[in-house]
């Protein structure tokens, strides 16, 4: 008896310990819009539905759980089990919008199976780049790229949409495809032709909103009132054909970076949670010495403990990883292969050891393990395949 006792301790001892997998929602390019044409696609369905070893970095094969238009940004609201989605089209009926208007769509998650239930969907007015929630979970602020405007949405407290309470369309004088200081035979232009919304983002306060216009070339901020509508504070112009993309919080909210597309760089700016004011310290090239070539900025993220800062570059398929100081300024370490075609999204998993990078043309979903000591990204070689993937979100399925 006691030998067969010894024995069963013994299995238990090296058994491993079981996997902490955690649901990733994958946001992909339907052919609805967005993307190249002909065989390269987009060719994704809706939103799809990964689960992801936390320890090892590998992934389920994902499955499609919601046929939806281009939900190319997706926002997750844990606290209602809600997950929302900027549809990237122009194929919802909106009176206001006689060429057709994209939309937020709202899902119910099912905390056994992870599966999406379409609450409703609204119009925002124009086709959603990103959208946020703000702190209080009343508003979503929605980024419309093709027309240039920004929509404010309210959120009922079970998570349904409402329809938009403003429609604010900055207006200004059309810049250059190409910024001054682009590398050397940069032949990927961006939109400025009008107000090209295309980041957004609340200060942690949930008192100001920032808005990155990448096609009139400048960042806004503005406060949200009660009542659902946008008051502008200030702008703050950029390079010409720098276009600002994408803005992060860091330093606990008195820190703003900015990624900007067409040059590829990235702003360091101390923000000012009393007053909204911007104030820029540092701009850093995402590129490495003597780079020529075509390449895009595509996407920041900051990783968990505030250490490190990942930006994605397309074209050159790269992921570029800078090192944040105490004062909040980045110092360049290095960058590595993004393993896929076209890098666009990026996410870390809750436990922020892992980073996962969406391959918009590679039709995959690259899994990569964030070194403890210096932060690097280490490749894992390990994959998913989605179709023309751009966007991931971690939702815990709960209890």
């Amino acid at each position: 008896m006691r030998m067969i006792l010894a024995a069963a301790l013994a299995v238990l001892a090296v058994r491993p310990a079981e996997a902490r997998m955690e649901r990733a929602y994958i946001g992909t390019f339907t052919n609805t819009s967005g993307g190249r044409v002909g065989q390269l696609g987009p060719r994704g369905e809706g939103i799809y539905l990964t689960e992801i070893d936390s320890d090892t970095g590998r992934m389920t094969t994902p499955r499609l759980v919601a046929k939806t238009p281009s939900p190319t940004w997706l926002v997750a609201d844990p606290a209602r089990g809600v997950l929302y989605a900027c549809n990237y089209y122009h194929g919802f009926a909106d009176p206001a919008q006689p060429r057709g208007a994209g939309a937020i769509s709202a899902f119910r998650i099912d905390k056994a199976s992870g599966d999406l239930t379409l609450i409703n969907q609204v119009s925002v007015g124009d086709a959603p780049a990103q959208a946020a929630l703000d702190p209080s979970g009343k508003w979503l602020v929605a980024a419309n790229y093709d027309y240039g405007s920004a929509a404010v949405v309210p959120v009922a407290a079970d998570g349904r949409l409402g329809a938009y309470t403003d429609l604010v369309k900055p207006q200004g004088p059309a810049g250059p495809g190409q910024a001054a200081d682009t590398p050397p035979g940069n032949l990927a232009t961006s939109g400025h032709d009008h107000s090209r919304m295309h980041g957004v983002v609340f200060d942690p306060s949930g008192k100001y909103v920032i808005l990155d216009d990448a096609g009139l070339d400048r960042i806004s901020v503005f406060t949200l009132d009660n009542a659902g509508k946008l008051e502008k504070v200030a702008d703050y112009p950029q390079a010409a054909g720098s276009a600002p993309r994408h803005s992060i919080f860091g330093g606990g909210g008195r820190i703003l970076y900015t990624l900007f597309e067409q040059n590829a760089k990235i702003a360091v700016s101390d923000f000012d949670p009393a007053t909204g004011r911007v104030r820029q310290r540092q701009m850093v090239s995402m590129l490495p010495p003597g780079f020529a070539g075509s390449v895009s900025g595509a996407e920041l993220l900051l990783s968990k403990d505030g250490r490190d800062i990942y930006a994605s570059g397309r074209f050159h398929d790269v992921i570029v990883h800078f090192r944040v100081g105490k004062d909040g300024l980045l110092t360049y370490v290095g960058e590595v292969p993004a393993q896929t075609n076209f890098v666009r999204g990026l996410a870390a998993d809750p436990s922020g050891g892992l980073l996962l990078a969406m391959g918009q043309y590679g039709d995959n979903v690259v899994a990569f393990r964030r070194d403890a000591k210096t932060g690097a990204p280490l490749p894992l070689n390990l994959y998913a395949p989605v179709p023309s993937p751009v966007a991931m979100v971690f939702a815990d399925p709960g209890p």
